[in-house]
């Protein structure tokens, strides 16, 4: 059994080495010295005073589960402005190239001087199984209740899933974040349809009786299309069963009516250049009976009544204020032997 020196004092015990060293050595007294240390126990509480703690352990286990860091602060925040670990990366007398966990006092954790490739990665290992966060920017806003991963710290920054396995293939949930290329195959291939595009007021909607439930967004009992500019009652196209609607036009299978409201109740065809072009009818034309209707200035309006008169045909001009018959071929024989 090995000696044991046991030194019992009545008070305190100092050890002074002005401008020397004090050497506690439990190492075997051989020659060099071996690894088969013993080891220096300190019951009581252990103050170090001084400049520099030097520890050249190996590993240096401790029990503590909180260790404080920037202990004897006197204020409420920490007086140097950041306070935190620095990893040393080589021969260094500061943190400026050192590898640093720091808080910073305003109120927020920064990585620095971690090299280029590397640079703001935070790696957590669980179950062998590895995790990375690569950013500049990470905050949620307790006031605005919202997510904000960059801000102003990376303006042009994006989000991304790159280097995952047909991400666009997984977007099952109505709560997925779908990708670019998830929007892409659904409008550009056509399995989804947009149903409605809109910039400003002015947009282009899609209603299909196929929307499920019944009464939701876009559900309607007839199917339809419908565009409109500036507001969404300055509707200038609508397709709905066999009815369309062209600029206040409603063309209801072969009928082409004016809306009424409309700033003119014409119909109006014309040429690009009236001097030298023409309308061309490429069928024969008839006029419903209508009854004689007023005289327009500058305009000669030809219309057809079921009552006959004197020119045998029933279709009728006015201009201004002249009325009169369109005549018959036989007629204006006829005529032309009596007169």
């Amino acid at each position: 059994m090995a000696t044991v020196n046991i030194v019992r004092l009545p008070g305190d015990y100092q050890l002074l080495a002005k401008n020397g060293g004090i050497v506690i050595d439990a190492y075997n007294d051989t020659s060099p010295r071996s690894a088969t240390a013993g080891a220096v126990t300190i019951y009581g509480d252990l103050n170090v005073v001084g400049d520099t703690s030097f520890i050249a352990s190996t590993n240096t286990n401790i029990v503590d589960n909180i260790m404080f860091l920037n202990s004897g602060e006197t204020n409420s925040y920490v007086t140097l402005g950041v306070s935190g670990l620095a990893i040393s990366r080589g021969n260094i007398v500061t943190t400026l190239n050192a590898a640093t966990l720091l808080f910073n006092d305003t109120k927020y954790w920064s990585v620095d001087n971690i090299t280029t490739a590397t640079r703001g990665v935070w790696e957590f290992s669980v179950a062998n199984e590895t995790a990375a966060i690569r950013t500049d920017a990470i905050r949620v806003s307790s006031t605005r209740n919202e997510l904000n991963l960059f801000g102003i710290e990376n303006p042009t920054a994006k989000l991304t899933v790159k280097g995952t396995t047909d991400y666009e293939l997984q977007m099952n949930d109505d709560d997925d974040i779908p990708n670019k290329k998830y929007v892409d195959d659904r409008f550009y291939v056509g399995q989804e349809f947009a149903q409605k595009l809109q910039v400003g007021n002015s947009f282009i909607e899609i209603n299909d009786s196929d929307v499920s439930p019944p009464g939701a967004k876009y559900w309607t009992t007839d199917d339809r299309i419908i565009a409109a500019l500036g507001t969404s009652t300055n509707v200038v196209f609508r397709l709905q069963g066999v009815e369309a609607e062209v600029q206040g036009l409603t063309i209801t299978d072969t009928n082409i009516t004016v809306n009424g409201g409309r700033l003119s109740q014409n119909i109006r065809i014309s040429a690009a250049n009236a001097s030298t072009g023409t309308v061309e009818i490429a069928s024969p034309l008839s006029l419903s009976y209508l009854p004689t209707p007023a005289g327009k200035n500058n305009f000669t309006n030809i219309y057809s009544t079921a009552t006959l008169a004197g020119g045998g045909t029933g279709v009728f001009f006015i201009n201004g204020s002249t009325q009169d018959e369109l005549v018959s071929r036989r007629r204006a024989i006829i005529y032309g032997i009596i007169f």
